[in-house]
């Protein structure tokens, strides 16, 4: 099959998928994208209905190399990479970002790792269908949240860094329902605060604006990450499991990072 490269081959954005990409290549062409999409896919296996890439063919497409392509779009690297890192659904990403994309919606894959737009502090993941982007122009703590996050990425690996952000995340939300406040001030008034933000209450409407549940994530990501060393380093988790001596300390030390201004916090 003999593709012609196209006059304005527009780059594919990071983490983006093939449709997506090909799709914003037809519209800027005013192409049909099902036909794009043949010439460009293969059956991925004999008689399959689903079609797969061959980087070799978007390569003529596009005029960029299968090296190129294959960095922006990791459906098209060879090896694979371990797809466990990433987010089961595809997603829009950081608006801004995605404004400098011509040729319509931007889809991406994105790792589990990525829940800030460090470039223009925008609150990304996890997804919530058709809500866009949150800017944390007011809460700059969210964004040095995820900068600890890459931190906590180099030092212990992909996969303990996701379980660990997710058992934070789990035990903030633990202490943020009515059953978990020992006392009566706690961080809990800081999370209430920065949903305030997040989550407007239009009083005219009498609801809130834009409720999403990955907000939500948002008002406590600053305190899981806080919290995700300890369940990451295996020190602590022996604490955790350890003599009810060793369990006080571990969980003084939650107090310490979450539950200001209370003492250890009650085990049981």
């Amino acid at each position: 099959m003999l593709l012609r490269t196209l006059p304005d081959p527009v780059p594919p954005a990071r983490h983006e998928i093939p449709p997506s990409y090909i799709s914003r290549l037809a519209t800027l062409h005013g192409l049909d994208v099902n036909g794009l999409w043949s010439q460009v896919t293969r059956p991925a296996h004999p008689g399959a209905g689903r079609r797969v890439v061959v980087p070799e063919r978007l390569a003529a497409l596009t005029g960029r190399s299968v090296h190129a392509l294959a960095g922006a779009t990791p459906e098209l690297r060879d090896p694979p990479p371990n797809w466990e890192m990433f987010r089961h659904q595809p997603q829009t990403g950081c608006h801004l970002c995605d404004a400098r994309q011509p040729g319509g919606r931007v889809i991406r894959l994105l790792p589990h790792h990525t829940y800030v737009c460090l470039r223009h502090h925008t609150w990304i993941g996890p997804p919530d269908i058709d809500h866009p982007a949150v800017d944390l122009a007011r809460l700059p703590d969210i964004v040095n949240a995820q900068r600890r996050h890459l931190l906590l990425l180099r030092r212990y690996g992909w996969a303990a860094t996701y379980d660990a952000v997710l058992t934070g995340l789990m035990l903030c939300a633990h202490i943020w329902s009515p059953d978990g406040r020992p006392v009566a001030f706690g961080t809990w008034d800081t999370w209430d605060d920065r949903l305030d933000i997040l989550i407007p209450f239009d009083r005219e409407k009498q609801d809130y604006v834009d409720f999403s549940t990955s907000r939500l994530f948002a008002a406590v990501y600053p305190e899981a990450v806080s919290l995700a060393p300890l369940v990451a380093s295996a020190s602590w988790r022996r604490l955790a499991g350890g003599t009810e001596a060793e369990q006080d300390r571990f969980f003084s030390e939650v107090a310490g990072r979450v539950t200001y201004p209370c003492k250890p916090a009650d085990r049981r």
